[in-house]
Protein backbone atom coordinates (compact mmCIF):
# COMPACT_ATOMS: atom_id res chain seq x y z
CA UNK A 1 0.00 0.00 0.00
CA UNK A 2 2.89 2.22 0.95
CA UNK A 3 3.85 2.02 -2.39
CA UNK A 4 0.51 3.17 -4.43
CA UNK A 5 0.60 6.12 -2.73
CA UNK A 6 4.07 7.22 -3.26
CA UNK A 7 3.50 5.85 -7.42
CA UNK A 8 0.68 8.28 -7.73
CA UNK A 9 2.77 11.09 -6.70
CA UNK A 10 3.46 13.94 -9.64
CA UNK A 11 7.26 13.34 -10.83
CA UNK A 12 8.40 16.55 -9.51
CA UNK A 13 6.99 15.60 -5.84
CA UNK A 14 9.04 12.00 -6.01
CA UNK A 15 11.93 13.71 -6.69
CA UNK A 16 11.94 15.53 -3.30
CA UNK A 17 12.78 12.48 -1.56
CA UNK A 18 9.59 11.39 -0.28
CA UNK A 19 9.55 9.02 1.77
CA UNK A 20 6.50 6.89 3.68
CA UNK A 21 7.41 4.26 5.60
CA UNK A 22 5.04 1.90 8.35
CA UNK A 23 5.52 -0.07 11.71
CA UNK A 24 2.64 -1.67 12.55
CA UNK A 25 -0.61 1.05 12.82
CA UNK A 26 2.19 3.76 12.54
CA UNK A 27 2.85 5.19 9.04
CA UNK A 28 5.53 8.15 8.76
CA UNK A 29 5.61 10.73 5.44
CA UNK A 30 9.21 12.20 5.46
CA UNK A 31 10.65 14.60 3.33
CA UNK A 32 10.28 18.00 1.50
CA UNK A 33 7.59 19.87 -0.84
CA UNK A 34 7.86 23.11 -2.90
CA UNK A 35 4.41 24.50 -1.02
CA UNK A 36 1.34 23.46 1.19
CA UNK A 37 -0.78 22.17 -1.27
CA UNK A 38 1.74 19.84 -2.24
CA UNK A 39 2.48 18.79 1.33
CA UNK A 40 -1.42 18.42 1.54
CA UNK A 41 -1.67 16.09 -1.01
CA UNK A 42 1.03 14.01 -0.20
CA UNK A 43 -0.84 14.09 3.35
CA UNK A 44 -4.07 12.71 1.62
CA UNK A 45 -2.62 10.33 -0.58
CA UNK A 46 -0.74 8.48 2.56
CA UNK A 47 -4.48 8.78 4.52
CA UNK A 48 -6.05 7.11 1.21
CA UNK A 49 -4.34 4.42 1.47
CA UNK A 50 -2.95 4.08 5.26
CA UNK A 51 -6.56 4.15 6.42
CA UNK A 52 -6.65 3.18 10.10
CA UNK A 53 -3.09 4.27 10.75
CA UNK A 54 -1.81 6.76 12.73
CA UNK A 55 0.11 8.86 10.90
CA UNK A 56 3.28 11.32 11.45
CA UNK A 57 3.63 14.22 9.30
CA UNK A 58 7.35 15.19 8.93
CA UNK A 59 6.77 16.87 5.44
CA UNK A 60 8.50 20.13 5.36
CA UNK A 61 7.61 22.73 2.99
CA UNK A 62 10.48 24.75 1.26
CA UNK A 63 9.46 27.00 -0.66
CA UNK A 64 11.56 27.94 -3.84
CA UNK A 65 13.93 30.95 -3.75
CA UNK A 66 11.93 32.88 -6.06
CA UNK A 67 9.06 32.70 -4.35
CA UNK A 68 10.79 34.20 -0.87
CA UNK A 69 10.53 37.51 0.48
CA UNK A 70 11.25 39.39 3.18
CA UNK A 71 8.85 40.41 6.10
CA UNK A 72 9.10 43.67 5.32
CA UNK A 73 7.41 42.51 1.79
CA UNK A 74 4.79 40.84 3.03
CA UNK A 75 4.17 43.34 5.69
CA UNK A 76 3.90 45.51 2.77
CA UNK A 77 1.71 43.12 0.64
CA UNK A 78 -0.78 42.33 3.74
CA UNK A 79 -1.67 45.93 4.07
CA UNK A 80 -2.23 46.51 0.67
CA UNK A 81 -4.20 43.69 0.59
CA UNK A 82 -6.19 45.17 3.80
CA UNK A 83 -6.55 48.99 2.62
CA UNK A 84 -7.93 47.16 -1.02
CA UNK A 85 -10.62 45.48 0.36
CA UNK A 86 -11.71 48.29 2.42
CA UNK A 87 -13.26 49.93 -0.52
CA UNK A 88 -15.60 46.04 -1.30
CA UNK A 89 -16.96 46.18 2.23
CA UNK A 90 -20.48 45.90 1.75
CA UNK A 91 -22.64 47.78 4.37
CA UNK A 92 -25.85 46.13 5.04
CA UNK A 93 -28.97 48.20 4.38
CA UNK A 94 -30.44 49.66 7.99
CA UNK A 95 -26.59 49.82 9.54
CA UNK A 96 -25.83 53.57 11.26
Amino acid sequence: MLFKARAGLRNDLQANHIKIASNGNLVTVHGTVPSYPDKLQVLEMARAENQGSQLIDEVLVKLPEVCRREDAAILAAAREAIDTSRHFVPIPSGSP
